[in-house]
């Protein structure tokens, strides 16, 4: 068999590629003419540094944001915020009218009053019956003490039996006493304990009632601006529970803290994962201004409509020390690069070595002889990168058994003839 001998043409490229950087173009030597077309031009496998991102809208919302409603009924005596009031935890932003709820906090006062003093009732009862008791106990003594003396003197004959009877039956009635009285020691004690339990009920009322007087007081719940106010001094107010007319009174955002929320169309969302790098650019009214965090959180799920899936990303926003002023709003919003995955020494091409036919993506070896060798190779990232003349190339990153350093067939590898398997 007669073998065709094919001059090789080998170009190296030099391939650094990222964000702020530009490949070297394909170097072609001084004075040597372009392949011919019977040559096959080579190009060198270079270890890249490619990132596989995408450009997303962002949207800044308060990290923490809600709307504030009244847990009583009552109208509004005093409103202290307005919009673009800046609040802190537990400022009272607006007071509740409601005379009636002093009434019954002085109502459940005195059931409390009432309480504790049968308590002390009861526990004088107990002390009393206790004291009867000791009583009944020494009594008791006394009596068998007089019946043995008496028994003693009746078997000597000193005295007749009908006394020793009498001692007898007098012992029999101080037993009965003493039985009565820790009756009525075991009734005081479980009086007692009933006027405990009334104390307690009537603390837990009046406790209840100090609670939803407490409510009077519309108080902000995190530090935060007031973006909308909704009543006025005079407006009547109801909690949600108590069915329609329920309106919220003031709508609370925080402003220190933001969450910038992207939502990640299909192809790039099983990409995703919690601490990628994020680049937020582009903001409106905040020309150059660029921001540098990581995905904190997403849904883990996509949209039912859209079929984006949704990502947050946490974003501090602290007050400038002279102005006050921060730098960023609720509401804003701008652009996201969001980093799904980078390429730092995975082998790479320009995308016109990598061929394609049934068994998939490929790229065609050759060695100094001219014989040539297909690998099939998977295709891990397209990306289109400017170089330093203003052409863009685009750049295939590969994986498979390819090299850094291994030669390839530089342009239309399906081309190349008598094809080694």
């Amino acid at each position: 068999m007669n073998h065709v001998r094919i001059p090789i043409f080998v170009a190296t490229l030099t391939l650094t590629v990222c964000g702020c950087q530009k490949p070297a173009a394909l170097n072609v030597p001084v004075g040597q003419s372009a392949p011919a077309a019977d040559e096959v031009a080579m190009i060198e496998v270079t270890a890249g540094k490619l990132a596989d991102e995408i450009v997303v809208a962002a949207t800044l919302d308060g990290y923490e944001q809600t709307a504030l409603m009244s847990r009583i009924e009552g109208y509004v005596g005093h409103v202290a915020a307005d919009i673009g009031s800046e609040v802190v935890k537990g400022e009272v932003l607006a007071e509740l009218d409601v005379p009636e709820m002093a009434a019954e906090m002085q109502r459940r006062e005195r059931l409390v009053a009432k309480a504790e003093a049968d308590l002390a009732s009861q526990a004088a009862e107990v002390a009393r019956s206790q004291a009867q008791m000791g009583e009944q106990l020494a009594l008791m003594q006394l009596r068998e003490s007089e019946l043995a003396r008496t028994k003693t003197l009746v078997d000597s004959g000193a005295l007749t039996k009908e006394r020793l009877d009498e001692a007898h039956y007098a012992r029999e009635a101080v037993a009965a006493a003493l039985d009565r009285t820790r009756a009525d020691i075991n009734a005081a004690e479980a009086h007692l304990h009933s006027a405990e339990a009334d104390v307690a009920v009537a603390q837990a009322e009046l406790l209840k009632t100090a609670t939803m007087g407490s409510y009077l007081q519309i108080k902000a719940p995190f530090d935060g601006v007031i973006t909308e106010r909704l009543v006025d001094p005079g407006a009547y107010v109801r909690p949600p529970s108590g069915g329609s007319g329920a309106m919220p009174l003031f709508k609370i955002e925080s402003g220190q803290r933001l969450r910038a929320v992207v939502m990640l169309p299909i192809e790039d969302a099983g990409k995703l994962d919690i601490g990628d790098p994020v680049i937020l650019h582009s903001i409106r009214g905040l020309p150059g201004v660029q921001i540098e965090s990581q995905i904190a959180r997403h849904s883990k799920s996509l949209a039912r409509g859209s079929r984006m899936m949704r990502a947050e990303v946490d974003i501090d926003n602290p007050a400038d020390a002279q102005s006050g002023k921060r730098r960023l709003k609720p509401g804003d919003y701008g652009k996201m690069t969001v980093v799904l995955a980078r390429y730092e020494r995975q082998p790479t091409v320009p995308e016109s070595a990598v061929g394609t036919d049934a068994g998939g993506d490929f790229v065609v070896t050759m060695d100094g002889t001219g014989r040539n060798r297909k690998q099939y190779v998977d295709v891990l990232l397209r990306k289109s990168v400017e170089t330093n003349n203003g052409d863009k190339v685009m750049y295939a990153v590969l994986g498979g058994e390819i090299q850094v350093g291994d030669q390839v067939v530089a342009e239309r590898p399906e081309s190349v003839k008598n094809i080694q398997p």
